[in-house]
């Protein structure tokens, strides 16, 4: 029996490989695309109820705040200073 040697370029196996990867690159691109725009999603009304949160406590800080620097309750009647 004669062998029977089939001789393949280089080039075939090459080829194959880079269709493959374009294959796998293109079946990963709308998973990647869906994660991100999640993340992008998740990450945008994280930061805006941020903002809202400290928005509210600072003008609640601003309300409940004294307008001077130091306070002190009136004097109840007969503990007042003898003036």
């Amino acid at each position: 029996m004669a062998e029977m040697d089939v001789v393949m370029p280089m080039a075939v196996p090459v080829l194959m490989v880079v269709v493959m990867l374009m294959v796998v690159a293109m079946m990963m691109m709308p998973v990647v695309m869906i994660v991100f725009m999640a993340v992008h999603l998740h990450l945008s009304v994280s930061a805006s109820a941020n903002r809202t949160h400290h928005a509210a406590s600072k003008s609640l800080i601003r309300i409940s705040s004294p307008p001077c620097g130091i306070s002190f309750p009136p004097p109840q009647s007969g503990q007042g200073s003898s003036r």
